[in-house]
């Protein structure tokens, strides 16, 4: 989470939706700087309530895919999920990740990873969400920022994407899956 009291905002990081990107731009242009605690928080402080708050999104599929890259492929997270998941391949992860509900979802490292955004943002007040596919002019629109900038993509993963994993089976899984953050944000699920 990002604060600035110079500029009355509250940044809450969704994971896989930019944060470094974000957390970089608004600590070093912005007067940001972020809350002491975990990485990813959402509960907001009570002397920040009243400040503009805001969080950055990403279309499902495309998380879904830096999840599936995050879980199945790095060494810090791939030990504990290839053996739940039953494999690496995008079709194995979208099988079981259909499947993850509170009763089951794994928690402790990568657990966070596993909430669609609607659910990490579920009790969270927020002003604003800026859609990662349209962040700079989304960014742009925001009360603090008076001039266009272009963002870095800081940590862009290079791996594979949606158009090059999908198959009508993990569209219909996902689709189902991460429903709520099609509706809430506003993005297609015909993608």
């Amino acid at each position: 989470m990002i604060v600035s009291e110079e500029h009355r905002y509250v940044f809450v990081s969704v994971p896989k939706a930019g944060t470094h990107t974000m957390y970089a731009t608004l600590t070093d242009g912005f007067g940001g700087r972020q809350l002491d605690g975990p990485y990813h928080q959402k509960d907001v402080p009570a002397e920040y309530l009243d400040f503009f708050c805001f969080a950055s999104v990403r279309h499902p599929f495309q998380r879904a895919v830096s999840i599936w890259n995050s879980l199945t492929q790095r060494p810090n997270y791939s030990p504990k999920y290839l053996p739940l998941i039953g494999g690496d391949s995008f079709l194995e992860f979208a099988r079981w990740i259909a499947k993850i509900n509170p009763a089951n979802r794994p928690t402790g490292k990568g657990g966070v990873l596993l909430l669609s955004q609607a659910e990490w943002l579920e009790d969270v007040r927020l002003d604003r969400y800026l859609h990662l596919e349209t962040i700079n002019s989304d960014f742009a629109k925001l009360p603090f920022v008076s001039d266009d900038i272009v963002l870095a993509k800081l940590l862009a993963r290079d791996h594979q994407q949606w158009d090059e994993l999908k198959c009508s089976e993990s569209h219909e899984l996902l689709r189902k899956r991460y429903a709520n953050d099609f509706q809430r944000f506003g993005y297609s699920d015909n993608y």
